[in-house]
């Protein structure tokens, strides 16, 4: 989760994607989203499987979106291995 003040977003990274800097002009193949710093270096959301995902939500609001809940919900929980 991020916040900017009022405004927050809510990046659920997937199995592949990630966020990687990059000079402006740049191209950055899979590129899903893209945030320009004030610098003009841009932040590339890169997903080539397209598993995750962003949300923008106000920054009081992010603990509420369901997918923050859900993991909220089974952090900490040990994964359930050989059998039942």
């Amino acid at each position: 989760m991020l916040s900017f003040g009022d405004a927050g977003l809510m990046a659920h990274l997937g199995m592949t994607g990630k966020f990687v800097k990059r000079a402006a002009g740049a191209e950055e193949p899979y590129s899903r989203a893209r945030f320009v710093l004030d610098s003009g270096e841009v932040i590339h959301f890169r997903d080539p499987r397209m598993f995750g995902e962003l949300q923008p939500a106000a920054s009081a609001k992010l603990a509420e979106l369901p997918a923050v809940k859900k993991l909220a919900a089974t952090a900490g929980r040990r994964p359930r291995t050989g059998g039942s």
